[in-house]
């Protein structure tokens, strides 16, 4: 899981400046998901709508920024998911 920031991006047409990238490690089946801002409330909804079509993952890789933390991480414990940080390069 990951966020893409389109904010510099000169023909952007939409109010969504962030994608949130979430990649099934298995399967490979990737999600792109608009997100208006990259707050853990506006992350923690992304992931939501992967949650809901999919189901629970047991595990989520992603870097150490801090959109993941606070209420996303909250998330992830009310669910019982399993957040790995690591370095960009490790994903």
């Amino acid at each position: 899981m990951d966020l893409i920031d389109y904010r510099n991006h000169p023909d952007l047409v939409t109010q969504d400046k962030y994608v949130l990238y979430i990649r099934d490690h298995y399967s490979k089946y990737c999600m792109l998901i608009p997100l208006k801002d990259k707050s853990a409330r506006a992350v923690a909804a992304g992931l939501l709508r992967w949650i809901q079509p999919f189901g629970l993952p047991r595990q989520i890789h992603t870097n150490n920024g801090t959109e993941f933390r606070s209420v996303v991480q909250q998330l992830f414990d009310d669910y019982g998911i399993d957040l790995v940080c690591r370095r960009p390069r490790h994903l």
